[in-house]
């Protein structure tokens, strides 16, 4: 979150650390954020090593495909991303108490 970061950009980037190392499903998350799915997928992939403009990104966030649901998207932090977090929020992000 180095250089430009928005309020939206800050929560997301929150919600994702706030679900640990099991993640969250991307539209769970848009719906929790109450925003639309493509801006959510805008913002995640802007999170991750490539934007969506195709730049070199942070690598904040990692989006795989749910095992469970091929249709789905499970969104987790990176190690960079878990850092991150702890250097914002001086709390562990890896879902232990």
């Amino acid at each position: 979150m180095r250089g430009e970061c928005s309020a939206f950009n800050l929560q997301l980037f929150c919600e994702v650390a706030a679900s640990g190392d099991h993640g969250i499903e991307q539209l769970a998350l848009a719906i929790r954020l109450g925003a639309l799915k493509q801006t959510t997928s805008a913002v995640l992939r802007d999170l991750t090593t490539v934007d969506h403009r195709g730049r070199p990104g942070p690598g904040y966030v990692q989006i795989e495909v749910n095992p469970d649901d091929r249709r789905s998207n499970i969104v987790r932090l990176t190690d960079a991303g878990k850092v991150l977090a702890g250097e914002l929020f001086g709390a562990r992000t890896d879902g232990a108490a």
